[in-house]
């Protein structure tokens, strides 16, 4: 992971870094309630165009609208209270491998291959 900190035009979120040979985006959001969580999941979602990694405190705020926006990008948001802990020292480290962040998670799906045509002379 690269450290990237960037706007990213959505209010209370942050790019913070880029993962992996791709650069995916590494952002960083902190909301007060599930409207603001949802609108800047669907405003990131809007203005990156592809996958990311979304950081947030916790997962309290997904819901079924924000998981299908995600996840038809192929995005992950990985909650800070499950995926992160804070060391004596005052470091941040990874508490357990994330259950959603596989490998098989960020391979780029599949192209969708289009329907033969039909033409009419054949009928």
């Amino acid at each position: 992971m690269t450290r990237r900190e960037a706007e990213v035009a959505v209010p209370h979120a942050i790019q913070i870094a880029a993962y992996g040979d791709d650069a995916l985006p590494v952002i960083l959001t902190i909301q007060h309630d599930h409207a603001a969580f949802r609108q800047a999941v669907t405003a990131l979602a809007a203005h990156l165009r592809g996958r990311f990694i979304l950081f947030a405190p916790t997962a309290d705020f997904m819901d079924a609208v924000s998981q299908q926006v995600l996840s038809g990008l192929g995005a992950v948001l990985l909650p800070l209270d499950t995926t992160a802990q804070l060391t004596p020292t005052g470091d941040l480290s990874q508490s357990s491998h994330p259950q959603n962040c596989s490998r098989a998670r960020w391979q780029h799906p599949p192209r969708r291959r289009p329907a033969p045509r039909r033409h009419p002379a054949n009928d």
